[in-house]
């Protein structure tokens, strides 16, 4: 399985190889079933974002689908949602069978890609026409600000247009 960007050969190849990489879980929820896996004797599935894989979720449904297709095969969940591993980690065991944990806070090898993303208000007093000029940007980050809240990400309170 692969995310709808992918190429579909991708597809092709990693079932030959006996790998499933689950991505993008709202693909699930847009793509039938994979029934054409039933006859593939998988070896390892690998689930990207597996903090979607609990309750009712498409994701959730999926990993019951592997798991009985696949009963014998290595699952990998990986997510860079720690802050989820608590609240849903009875969902995941129950979901995706886990049987251990490897929970890593900082990663030393990362070190040159992260940076600290410790967000500080500042308040500028700012001429009234450069405030004129970038109230419409302010409506636009307000918008983009709600789209994502409805769409499910946690509103950490970083994303702001308060002016």
């Amino acid at each position: 399985m692969f995310t709808r960007r992918g190429p579909r050969q991708t597809t092709s190849a990693l079932v030959k190889g006996r790998i499933i990489l689950a991505t993008a879980h709202r693909w699930f929820e847009t793509t039938p079933c994979p029934a054409r896996l039933t006859s593939v004797r998988l070896s390892l599935v690998v689930v990207d974002e597996a903090h979607h894989a609990r309750g009712q979720h498409a994701y959730a449904q999926v990993a019951d689908l592997v798991r009985e297709m696949a009963a014998s095969a290595v699952m990998l969940g990986a997510t860079a949602s720690g802050h989820e591993q608590g609240r849903h980690q009875q969902g995941w065991n129950a979901g995706w069978g886990v049987e251990r944990w490897s929970v890593h806070g900082e990663d030393a090898g990362l070190a040159p890609y992260t940076v600290d993303l410790s967000v500080a208000s500042e308040h500028l007093s700012l001429p009234e026409t450069l405030l004129h000029l970038i109230a419409p940007l302010a409506e636009e980050e307000r918008d983009l600000a709600d789209r994502l809240r409805r769409q499910g990400y946690p509103d950490t309170g970083h994303i702001t247009a308060a002016m």
